[in-house]
């Protein structure tokens, strides 16, 4: 067994320090001792349950220590770890399960009953070779998946010993799902050199041989969520995760990382973004996160505004670190650690220089680009993913000839860059029109396509929006002969896609612009804002509240006027803007809302009058009364 394996590394670790705590979840801990123990059950059941030809295992979990042991017992059972999430629409979930066929299902009690209805919606229970299921008191239970039987059977107590199994570095260990231009989700495969490489770089480059304290805030569907769960597991540490409840909270979850002591961070820009906002209008800021060393930030543009207002409070008592890399080169392949004093406020901070064993290139037509000169960023290394399941032939186009090296991969990103004079690589752009949403990347054309499966939109545009903070939002234009509506337009793509994935404005014309070649001008199309009060007549607010409402969503949202008769996302919001509003309602008007509860409330008028019954219990800067003005 190759004892660089990440799961190889945690038995390790677990022999070490046994009885040291390796994960807090809520109210629930787990020793080292006893997370391998879990971890080696769900193994053992899976290689005896399972054929070892049969790799994929869909796991349907939120955070908490169940998907940590199921990470790991997948891992040591040489299979790959599918980890999908049950807030898909679940023509989503069918399609995913239908294109991977799995062998095994990993869920909890809770959900047990809808995923098998969905299971048994394309006649895939039969196909099941395993189904384990958690249940609500944490213990592990067996189904047969033949026949839907509830009557569950406990996996056994007594197998406890770590899997013999050989695993080679290059034998794939996850697949994790990443927006298509084709209109169909592209599945990254990856393996366990690829994985191993970059926690091991990250345990050594930021010395976390001593304990630290990891928080988990990444949905496990995304690839920062591996840096979340590894990194403190492989190198002695917990990894703390919050309950859903905090999750969803801004203000809780930051209170949540002081009061849990965390030392390291793993977040995209605009959670790091809300956390500034929370800290930037709370009281007693400066003796917050006193153990926080490390923000490692992802997934977007960083810019030297973001840093500078960090600072403003912190100084230089954590340090902040830029990551780069596309989900295919394997979480991430370059790195920046930021130096001390003020940024370039509108300037991208940048992407910094590779990490080990790995090359950054800016080339242009097969040369490397001088310093200055911009080019496309190519990564040179043996730790990539090991591309698209099912469709290896797709990732092939992404590798370019490798002139420098021929033995090792180089991959083309799409992004485009250059270098600085100290050999820094700054970001400048995309050669598509793929794009960065709240973290997520997004192409077009997949919401495009998916806009087109409604019989009454023959034509379809998605379209990106920047607004006075640099945020991206998306906007979908599209004809329809039958005058079908924004508000079905926007369920019928729900019912299709992610809900990160789905536009902040939808937009009913009549004709789209074209230019001399007959194509679409996406630059003369109406802005959002233009149309808004098309369908809704703008009413004004009414009163105190009402005002102080509306003056919120206009700076949010980007817009002159609000209407309060206009639900929230009809006006260009999103879950990102919703949490940032829950949390100023908290902070200036004094009443603690849940992110659900403003979505359901979802214009200004509805949630002034849902405001106006509850008594105030946070801060309280503002005190509005309900007279009209």
């Amino acid at each position: 067994m190759n004892k660089k394996l990440t799961h190889s590394v945690f038995e390790k670790i677990s022999t070490i320090h046994p009885k040291r705590i390796a994960i807090e979840s809520g109210e629930h801990k787990i020793s080292y001792h006893k997370l391998n123990q879990q971890a080696n059950s769900i193994a053992h059941q899976l290689l005896k349950r399972t054929e070892q030809e049969k790799k994929v295992v869909a796991v349907l979990l939120p955070a908490g220590i169940p998907y940590a042991a199921s990470l790991l017992g997948v891992f040591k059972a040489g299979k790959m770890l599918m980890p999908l999430d049950l807030s898909f629409p679940e023509e989503r979930l069918r399609s995913l399960i239908q294109r991977t066929q799995p062998s095994t299902l990993i869920i909890d009690q809770k959900n047990s009953e809808r995923v098998i209805g969905i299971l048994k919606s394309i006649n895939y229970l039969d196909q099941l070779e395993c189904l384990l299921e958690v249940q609500e008191d944490g213990q592990w239970v067996l189904r047969n998946p033949h026949d839907g039987n509830t009557a569950a059977l406990p996996l056994s107590a007594k197998v406890v010993s770590n899997p013999s199994l050989q695993i080679s570095p290059e034998d794939s260990n996850y697949i994790l799902f990443t927006s298509g231009s084709t209109g169909v989700p592209k599945a990254i495969e990856g393996c366990h050199k690829s994985l191993s490489h970059f926690i091991h770089w990250e345990i050594k480059e930021f010395n976390l041989n001593q304990p630290c304290r990891v928080s988990f805030i990444a949905p496990p569907t995304f690839d920062v969520s591996f840096r979340d769960i590894l990194v403190p597991l492989l190198s002695g540490g917990t990894l703390c995760i919050p309950t859903p409840a905090i999750r969803e909270n801004a203000a809780k979850l930051l209170d949540w990382v002081d009061e849990s002591k965390i030392t390291l961070m793993h977040c995209v820009p605009s959670i790091f973004r809300l956390f500034l906002q929370d800290l930037e209008s709370s009281s007693q800021v400066k003796e917050k996160l006193p153990a926080l060393k490390y923000i490692l930030l992802a997934g977007e543009a960083l810019y030297g505004n973001d840093v500078n207002r960090w600072k403003a409070i912190y100084g230089e008592r954590t340090e902040l670190v830029n990551l780069y890399g596309p989900s295919e080169s394997t979480l991430a392949k370059a790195f920046y650690r930021i130096p001390p004093g003020e940024q370039e406020d509108n300037r991208i901070i940048p992407l910094g220089k590779p990490i080990s064993n790995t090359e950054l290139l800016i080339l242009k037509e097969g040369e490397l680009c001088r310093p200055g000169v911009m080019g496309e960023i190519h990564i040179m290394t043996p730790f990539l993913s090991k591309g698209y399941f099912g469709d290896p032939e797709l990732f092939q186009k992404n590798l370019a000839q490798n002139s420098f090296n021929p033995s090792v991969p180089l991959y083309r990103t799409g992004d485009m860059g250059r270098y600085l004079s100290d050999r820094n690589i700054e970001f400048i752009g995309r050669l598509d029109n793929q794009v960065k949403v709240n973290g997520i990347r997004i192409e077009p054309a997949e919401i495009e396509q998916s806009l087109l499966k409604h019989a009454a939109i023959q034509q379809a545009v998605v379209t990106t929006h920047r607004n006075q903070r640099e945020e991206i939002s998306l906007a979908a234009y599209y004809l329809s002969s039958e005058g079908l509506s924004t508000s079905k337009a926007r369920k019928f793509l729900e019912s299709l896609l992610p809900q990160n994935h789905i536009p902040a404005y939808f937009l009913l014309l009549d004709e789209f612009p074209l230019n001399l070649n007959g194509k679409v001008d996406r630059k003369a199309l109406p802005k959002p804002i233009e149309l808004l009060y098309d369908r809704i007549p703008f009413k004004a607010a009414s009163t105190n509240l009402e005002t102080a409402l509306a003056n919120q969503w206009k700076e949010e949202l980007s817009l002159q006027k609000v209407g309060i008769l206009n639900p929230f996302f009809e006006l260009g919001g999103d879950s990102l803007k919703a949490t940032r509003l829950v949390l100023w309602i908290y902070r200036e008007l004094g009443y603690q809302v849940s992110l659900a509860e403003f979505l359901e409330h979802n214009t200004i008028q509805k949630l002034a009058a849902y405001l106006s019954i509850k008594t105030p219990v946070g801060y309280q800067s503002i005190r509005m009364d309900q007279k009209a003005i």
